[in-house]
């Protein structure tokens, strides 16, 4: 009911899966052995990304998107992080809920990697892809991108301002517990 309230008034929910969200699963380097795979449901279906992030938007419709954070494409190296995005996300996507699917997938990007258009529109043609970056400084040339690019400013925590610092809180938060 959350998420109907925001899109109710003009808000769009969008779902940013982080590496925390989703500790517990295996890893995209780790090889694919009995051990490795995830624990089965109650139903007795694999849960695994494949499966749940299709669930999730179909579960929620008020959500407009998902948003991969840079520490979850960090587990992949660029060559096989192509492959992990097209095996994970967006085959799922395109598969579980047909040509319907036009919520967009936002990547987060940085100067070493940037995917092209050859390396996703295989498997995503009908999926939007936008590229998250951070905005460079004006020294620095951005990033020339077949896709559309969402720009983000990033600044460093103010020390006035601690709460600002994820890890700072975190401290903060263990100390007095």
């Amino acid at each position: 009911s959350l998420f109907q309230m925001a899109h109710d008034r003009g808000l769009d929910c969008y779902l940013w899966l982080t590496r925390a969200s989703l500790e517990g699963w295996p890893s995209p380097n780790a090889p694919s052995s009995p051990e490795a795979e995830p624990p089965e449901t109650t139903g007795g279906a694999e849960q695994s990304l494949r499966t749940v992030l299709p669930a999730l938007l179909g579960s929620y419709p008020e959500l407009a998107g998902v948003a991969l954070d840079s520490d979850i494409l960090a587990l992949a190296a660029p060559p096989e992080r192509n492959f992990w995005i097209a095996e994970n996300v967006l085959s799922p996507l395109a598969a579980s809920v047909g040509s319907k699917e036009r919520r967009p997938v936002f990547l987060s990007v940085d100067r070493d990697w940037q995917p092209s258009r050859e390396e996703l529109s295989v498997v995503a043609s009908d999926i939007p892809i936008h590229l998250l970056a951070a905005l460079p400084s004006p020294a620095e040339s951005p990033i020339a991108s077949a896709y559309p690019v969402l720009w983000r400013v990033e600044a460093r925590p103010s020390l006035l301002r601690p709460w600002e610092d994820p890890s700072g809180v975190r401290a903060t938060l263990q100390r007095i517990e």
